[in-house]
């Protein structure tokens, strides 16, 4: 019983850290392509977000607030 909690307990982190790595990727990844737009590098800009940040498939509701 203790083994199987042990494991339980260190897949869930393992899933919380998988979650984290995600996101810090995303939310760096985003702000590349906010400085890009910034910069007036659009089309740089839509490949960013076109062939880095949605293959993240990670928040898509925000990618298709971003592609507006």
């Amino acid at each position: 019983m203790f083994l199987v909690g042990y494991i339980i307990i260190g897949s869930i982190t393992f899933l919380l850290v998988i979650f984290c790595v995600q996101e810090m990727r995303f939310l760096l990844l985003q702000q590349k392509y906010l400085e890009l737009l910034e910069d007036g590098k659009v089309l740089e800009a839509v490949h960013c977000l076109r062939y880095e940040i949605t293959p993240l498939k990670f928040k898509t509701h925000r990618v298709h607030q971003l592609s507006m």
